[in-house]
């Protein structure tokens, strides 16, 4: 077992010319800039914008949702029939369903507040649900 170091013995103190830590920060050394950033007010040859878009108005643009349709010509296209929105029927259906059936939990546990709870709760959540995965996870069916 080792011995103890008796409390009037103290350690030596450190050498002035050592360092107590053997990590040591690297030596600092020069960096320099391969590409300097663009000061304001002064555009690149290569990327301006404004002189591109106004070489591109000279009729070589292409046509634009606001240009005339009948100027356009589309030989291959044919006109989309709009039809009525499945998705938007199937909603409301689900909507009405589901909310309904939670909104009876709801109605008939009214003495349970617990019930009470969890019906609305379950409204909140079905109806919010619902709405995501119509609208923004199922494509237009």
């Amino acid at each position: 077992m080792p011995e103890k170091p008796s409390p009037d013995s103290t350690p030596p103190p450190p050498d002035p010319g050592t360092t107590r830590s053997p990590f040591k920060l690297k030596p600092k050394t020069d960096f320099t800039v391969t590409n300097p950033p663009i000061p304001r007010g002064e555009a690149s040859p290569d990327h301006d914008v404004w002189a591109l878009r106004q070489a591109a108005g000279d009729g070589t643009r292409p046509p634009l949702p606001g240009d005339d349709p009948d100027a356009l010509e589309f030989p291959d296209l044919e006109p989309i029939e709009i039809r009525p929105s499945r998705r938007r029927r199937d909603y409301w259906f689900l909507m009405i369903l589901g909310n309904s059936v939670l909104g009876l939990i709801t109605f008939f546990g009214w003495g349970n507040p617990f019930l009470q709870a969890c019906g609305l709760g379950g409204m909140a959540a079905y109806t919010l649900s619902l709405t995501w995965v119509m609208w923004f996870v199922i494509s237009r069916y």
